[in-house]
């Protein structure tokens, strides 16, 4: 007996899945109850911090804590490719490596802004012990700040930075617990610390070879 060859009906093609629309907005919508983070707690940990002064447009306040003031030597290294010098921390047995004239005195001191981003602020103090309008107003803003939310201002004509006190209640400075100077000077100065004439900064100072 002959067999016989069932022909395969060609695909229907209506059939299948319809290709997905991306922009179906029914698919796209997402409910509220997705972004619940299931009960999951955390605790943030700051891993490093600048030293700088405040900026102009920032309301902050310095913590009155005499432990959290260091009075200090910098040395700020100038730099083409950013817009401010990189600062680092001289240890006491490496600032004769530079010299008076090329050293910064400073107070650090600890601050935090509105944001709750929390600084060092390098306090700048005049070299020759002579305070001028300059520092005069700058150490009176930082007490200001140690009781009040401030905002910096500079002044041409005057040559000095004048302050605004916030209008609003801003709230207590929320300074981080539990962390001492000596803790915020690691996350400050993170790889920036001069601590032996091998530094390659100390070579550069010195005009030698790094390497």
């Amino acid at each position: 007996m002959a067999s016989r060859i069932h022909a395969v009906p060609p695909e229907d093609p209506d059939d299948g899945d319809e290709p997905v629309d991306p922009f179906d907005t029914d698919r796209l919508r997402y409910d509220e109850a997705e972004f619940a983070c299931g009960g999951v707690t955390s605790r943030k940990v700051i891993t490093a911090i600048k030293v700088r002064k405040p900026g102009t447009q920032e309301w902050f306040r310095l913590h009155p804590a005499k432990e959290y003031q260091l009075p200090t030597a910098l040395f700020l290294r100038e730099n083409e490719e950013l817009l401010r010098p990189e600062t680092y921390l001289v240890l006491p047995e490496c600032r004769d490596l530079f010299g008076k004239n090329h050293l910064t005195p400073v107070r650090l001191r600890l601050a935090v802004n509105s944001l709750e981003t929390v600084f060092l602020w390098d306090l700048k103090v005049p070299k020759d012990g002579v305070m001028t309008d300059y520092f005069i107003t700058l150490h009176e803003i930082a007490e200001e700040a140690e009781n009040n939310w401030v905002r910096l201002e500079w002044s041409n004509a005057d040559r000095v930075y004048h302050y605004h006190y916030a209008e609003g209640d801003l709230g207590d400075p929320q300074f981080p617990q539990g962390k001492t100077m000596r803790d915020w000077l690691a996350l400050g100065f993170k790889g920036r610390i001069i601590d032996s004439e091998d530094h390659p900064v100390v070579a550069e100072f010195k005009g030698r070879s790094g390497a």
